[in-house]
């Protein structure tokens, strides 16, 4: 779809945990306004080793279908488009990772992966968990109370790659190193 070479999973149960965590994911969605979602790549020692933060806090509202059709054909957008900032995002981060010598270049074996997700503390219907052990989502995740909260020490230092705006998509890319550099 995008031109880039994927490794892609064969083990029937790393699919599954995989489109469970999506189909989560999209109820949140459409659900609550979302701010945050992150793919967390962690150790077996529980440390973080990636971490890839999508901002959703300009990510409209899910649409009907009918909304859709009006909402898209008023851009002047093309998927080549799409396709062309996409691939230009990823040879820029090939490149600027080729360039840090104390970046490793995979992965341990033992290592894991999470996603979190971080919803807007204005919204009302604001979901806790004790909440989620009442409602009719089932999620594959246990939610963490918003009150333990605690600051972060180390702020991980960050680079921004690229700014991506075309039409009713827009994104910002960065490399975030948490405790290499």
């Amino acid at each position: 779809m995008y031109d880039i070479p994927v490794p892609k999973s064969r083990h029937p149960m790393v699919v599954e945990w995989v489109e469970g965590m999506a189909t989560s994911c999209i109820i949140y969605i459409s659900r609550y306004k979302v701010k945050t979602l992150a793919l967390v790549i962690i150790s077996q020692e529980n440390q973080v080793l990636e971490r890839y933060v999508l901002n959703m806090e300009g990510f409209p509202n899910i649409l009907s279908e009918n909304e859709k059709k009006t909402a898209i054909s008023n851009f002047d957008l093309t998927w080549s488009d799409i396709m062309q900032e996409y691939r230009s995002c990823i040879a820029f981060l090939k490149t600027f990772l080729s360039s840090k010598s104390n970046v490793p270049n995979d992965l341990p074996g033992s290592s894991t992966f999470t996603t979190t997700i971080s919803i807007e503390d204005e919204n009302p219907n604001l979901p806790n968990s004790s909440s989620f052990l009442e409602s009719d989502i089932k999620l594959p995740w246990i939610s963490i109370e918003t009150g333990t909260k605690k600051k972060q020490e180390n702020i991980p230092l960050s680079y921004p790659i690229s700014v991506v705006d075309i039409g009713p998509i827009g994104f910002n890319v960065f490399v975030e190193f948490p405790e290499i550099l």
